[in-house]
């Protein structure tokens, strides 16, 4: 299902104008990152981030061998599910799967059930690609 030398995140986000200790406190998680809009987001080029945001971030796939599912995501995490009618009154929701290859060619399966519990969020998907570049011959 998975080519090697692949590594997948998952990241559930929202952008927040609202406190976001806020949303730390409805989901009972501490973030993998926050982002307040004078937070530096690229420290070597001195960007800022252009938006307050919360971001939880688990890796899926390291390596080319799964460490955990979407669903496993969702069941380690159960209140965003649980609470995603409040959460989307905190701000915008997304979740991005961020696929980062040493190759140009990959393949990365999402099964029924993942696409299901996607879909009960009804919030936008990002598909992040990152290749190196190298071929196999």
């Amino acid at each position: 299902r998975i080519s090697t030398m692949i590594d997948v995140f998952l990241y559930f986000g929202i952008d927040s104008e609202k406190d976001l200790s806020d949303i730390t406190s409805i989901l009972n998680v501490e973030p993998s990152v926050q982002c307040n809009a004078e937070s530096l987001v690229f420290r070597t080029l001195g960007l800022q981030a252009q938006r307050r945001s919360w971001t939880l971030k688990e890796q899926l796939v390291n390596n080319g061998v799964k460490q955990m599912t979407i669903d496993d995501f969702f069941k380690k995490y159960p209140s965003i599910l649980e609470k995603k009618n409040l959460l989307s009154q905190m701000g915008k929701m997304r979740i991005r799967l961020s696929i980062i290859s040493l190759y140009g060619q990959f393949l990365y399966h999402l099964t029924p059930q993942e696409t299901e519990v996607l879909s009960v969020l009804n919030i936008p998907v990002e598909i992040s690609v990152f290749s190196y570049g190298r071929c196999e011959e």
